[in-house]
């Protein structure tokens, strides 16, 4: 699965136009690996408010992280939970990747 994870977080970074440090690149890893392992179950449900907050401050950069989370979904074949995508905007948030759209 590594290179899966791998393709990924390029795909991530390619889209946002950012080399990620080793800093972002360890904590997405472990991150991504700890989910894949534990599969859908016992992942924790993201809370709607902040769901909300993600899809309005960081929109485009959710939907860049969502569309890298379905196709690894797809090369594993078998569904990931979607709420992880937000967990990967705010992680990469954490480290100053992305910063809020202007309103």
């Amino acid at each position: 699965a590594l290179p899966l994870i791998q393709q990924a977080i390029e795909q991530i970074e390619h889209e946002v136009g950012e080399t990620f440090d080793i800093d972002v690149l360890a904590g997405l890893l472990l991150h991504l690996i700890c989910v894949l392992e534990q599969g859908s179950e016992g992942v924790r449900a993201i809370h709607e408010k902040i769901r909300v907050c993600v899809q309005q401050k960081y929109g485009h950069e959710l939907e860049i992280c969502l569309r890298a989370w379905n196709r690894l979904s797809k090369q594993i074949g078998r569904p990931l939970p979607e709420d992880e995508a937000y967990n990967i905007v705010g992680i990469l948030k954490q480290m100053d990747i992305f910063t809020p759209n202007e309103v």
